[in-house]
């Protein structure tokens, strides 16, 4: 089974639905994952407050992992096509 990002939230196959805070979604040098505000992953609801049975289950974890692998790996791919050239400030061209 898979999560589905759309409209802002991340619906797993559970039906659990998490929204991120501005579409983000880290994960720490700890591996402990957080929502881009409050350095946790809250369930979506409106005005609820946070609850530590509704944290995510070892299986969603393997869905988030593997969505946000897929938006790493899309990433990658358009850059890779790109090519730039350098940036350079235009004060660096005083002389």
């Amino acid at each position: 089974m898979s999560a589905n990002w759309s409209d802002g939230r991340i619906t797993f196959s559970s039906g659990k639905t998490i929204d991120p805070a501005f579409g983000v979604v880290g994960i720490g040098p700890d591996l402990a994952l957080s929502d881009g505000y409050d350095g946790r992953i809250d369930v979506a609801g409106e005005g609820a407050a946070y609850d530590p049975a509704m944290e995510l289950t070892p299986a969603e974890v393997v869905e988030l992992a593997d969505l946000m692998i897929g938006r790493w790996q899309a990433i990658r791919e358009l850059m890779a096509r790109k090519t730039y050239a350098p940036l350079t400030h235009p004060a660096a061209d005083v002389g």
